[in-house]
């Protein structure tokens, strides 16, 4: 299972590298219920600093805001401040208030579209239901087991590999690539897109060829030199019927008993 929760892990990240643009150092915006789970909570103690670039792959900068803090003092939750307080502090808007939650702090960090490329992690549902709907926003969790990286919606997932998938047909000659998907294409990859575009144009692909045969396994097998005929025949058959020395000397006192 640890196994398989990496080899998804690195999927999902890939997944938003590419689509998205994220890039190291991974940028993880934390809220008040994270740290505080996270600090207090059983089976992930002091694992922020190395356990989040385990996760991701990568190195991370974690990020609090300053409403993180204030709540988290005003829960008398004196350890999971100070633990706050270690992590860089995240630029919020002018205008938003001084009284706001953390999470109404997110939601304008993340904006519509997340142009920080901020990993969030939150352990308040009703926040993650909201971020949710923001795509580029992918999500982290704490449970006993460790953290938890959730995996990008399915329909974002398969809309990206879609393009991709016939990209890479194409190349191999297996389809061909509609003007509607070599659009979408070049939003998502560029680079895949001008191979299309090559390959579309009437270049011609490159066919391989049969590769010449192994020379000794066509070698003719070499002929055998002929000797005497019949009297190696026979000099053969003759050795093969040489008596052993045990039997003529029987015969020799076989014959002088006779005598």
């Amino acid at each position: 299972m640890r196994v398989r929760r990496q080899k998804n892990n690195r999927k999902t990240v890939r997944f938003y590298r590419v689509q998205h643009g994220f890039r190291e150092p991974f940028k993880v915006l934390l809220d008040s219920t994270f740290v505080h789970v996270c600090c207090e909570g059983v089976g992930t103690v002091g694992t922020l600093i190395t356990a989040l670039p385990r996760l991701l792959g990568g190195k991370v900068r974690i990020f609090v805001t300053r409403h993180v803090g204030q709540e988290l003092r005003n829960l008398k939750h004196g350890k999971s401040a100070a633990l706050a307080r270690t992590f860089d502090l995240a630029k919020t808007p002018e205008d938003l208030d001084s009284d706001a939650s953390p999470a109404d702090a997110i939601l304008r960090l993340v904006g519509t579209n997340n142009p920080e490329h901020f990993f969030v992690a939150t352990q308040d549902k009703r926040l993650k239901r909201a971020l949710k709907a923001i795509p580029g926003t992918p999500l982290i969790a704490a449970t006993v087991n460790g953290l938890v990286l959730d995996e990008p919606p399915t329909k974002a997932a398969a809309g990206a590999e879609k393009p991709a998938k016939a990209a890479r047909d194409q190349a191999r000659g297996d389809g061909a690539v509609s003007e509607k998907e070599r659009k979408r294409l070049s939003a998502v990859r560029p680079d895949l897109a001008d191979a299309v575009k090559r390959k579309t144009s009437g270049t011609p692909a490159h066919k391989k060829r049969a590769k010449a045969p192994n020379p000794l396994a066509v070698k003719k097998k070499g002929k055998k030199e002929k000797g005497g005929g019949d009297n190696d025949g026979e000099e053969s058959k003759r050795a093969r019927k040489a008596p052993s020395k045990r039997r003529e000397a029987r015969k020799q006192m076989a014959a002088a008993a006779s005598t």
